[in-house]
């Protein structure tokens, strides 16, 4: 029972992960200076901070959560 929770926790997390950076980096994309979306996909830490700095603030929390359940599940399937 224990993997199948692991396992859902990883997919449900990085979905929301990667669905909520690519969100990001198409409101950046949107905003002057455009620069920022190229970056933001390659450097990814950068998505959160610019998307807090730009008002974008439940794709920025998102992608915090998402992250956070990532590398809990991660942790859980390696302990």
């Amino acid at each position: 029972m224990k993997d199948e929770i692991v396992v859902g926790m990883f997919a449900l997390s990085f979905a929301l992960w990667v669905t909520s950076h690519l969100a990001i980096v198409a409101g950046l994309l949107v905003r002057p200076p455009r620069l920022r979306a190229p970056l933001a996909l390659v450097v990814v830490p950068l998505a959160p901070y610019w998307a807090l700095r730009e008002k974008m603030r439940a794709r920025g929390i998102a992608w915090i959560f998402g992250g956070i359940a990532y590398a809990m599940a991660w942790l859980l399937a390696s302990g």
